[in-house]
């Protein structure tokens, strides 16, 4: 049996390049060919090293996962934004540097998410 050494913890200031780096290659993978070339350019670039870090210090609910040491994926998650919606929490977004999607640790970084929205009562 094959163990995968993966850990999913909140984020720290120290991050913001690698959630940064992350965001790049999955919004790349994803979004390539679907938003127009110079829109995505400019899409990814608000989001750099600097936007993260400020997030990270305002105080925004960033958990990342690693795998061997490496930040390969992040969720962004909080109180729900939309009245309509009957629960109190919601996962803004969740991303996975190419290479590590399709493994499972999608899902692994979800329940997570879903574990922490629950721990402050938002489910």
């Amino acid at each position: 049996m094959v163990k995968l050494l993966h850990s999913i913890r909140p984020a720290r200031v120290g991050d913001a390049r690698a959630i940064a780096a992350v965001h790049d290659a999955a919004w790349r993978e994803a979004y390539s060919g679907i938003i127009p070339g110079k829109s995505l350019e400019s899409m990814i670039n608000r989001r750099g090293p600097a936007w993260w870090l400020s997030a990270i210090r305002g105080g925004s609910r960033i958990l990342v996962l690693e795998f061997d040491g490496k930040l390969v994926g992040y969720a962004s998650l909080g109180r729900n934004r939309v009245a309509a919606i009957p629960y109190a929490g919601e996962i803004f977004e969740l991303y996975l540097a190419p290479e590590f999607q399709g493994l499972g640790f999608g899902a692994r970084l979800f329940a997570a998410a879903r574990d922490d929205l629950a721990a402050k009562g938002y489910l």
